[in-house]
């Protein structure tokens, strides 16, 4: 074969038949695309972070069958409003949400937590007891407000009042 001049030349042809100036250019733009896709998966990656972290700081889920207080972590002060209905609230991120049970609550004092006493004439007595009680968002706040929950970190039996989306 004589050579060709390299001005008229073209690339010889591949295994497949294809001319190799076309498979690198095929190359070169799959992987241009590549490149493209991603950085577009990167950036949908951060902005769904971002997004997370939005909802984290700035809303709270109040579940089913609880009644929320919002407090101010800075001046520790309550809002008026008692969030009753469940779902999404926003919030600013210097609150947290105070969950409180909207149902019946029971404390008994039965089996091994019965309460013995003494008669009048020295019998022994065991007393059982139960109190159920339900709290009224209407004075929720009030409630609150003059009895606290201990700070965090005391035991306490029993606590009402716990903290959630803060």
């Amino acid at each position: 074969r004589l050579p060709l001049s390299s001005s008229s030349a073209s690339p010889p042809a591949s295994r497949d038949g294809r001319r190799r100036s076309r498979s690198l250019r095929l190359a070169s733009v799959s992987s241009r695309g590549r490149r493209a896709a991603r950085l577009c998966g990167l950036a949908l990656c951060g902005l769904s972070l971002l997004a997370w972290l939005a909802a984290r700081t700035f809303a709270y889920f109040l579940p089913p069958l609880s009644y929320g207080l919002v407090q101010s972590l800075i001046w520790r002060s309550v809002r008026r409003e008692v969030l009753t209905t469940p779902g999404l609230h926003w919030r600013g991120p210097w609150q947290r949400l105070l969950l409180v049970p909207s149902t019946r609550q029971t404390f008994s004092w039965a089996g091994a937590d019965a309460l013995p006493a003494l008669t009048g004439d020295g019998l022994k007595l065991v007393v059982h007891a139960h109190l159920q009680w339900r709290y009224d968002p209407r004075t929720l706040r009030e409630l609150y407000l003059l009895l606290p929950p201990p700070e965090e970190g005391a035991a306490c039996r029993g606590a009402v009042f716990r903290c959630g989306g803060g």
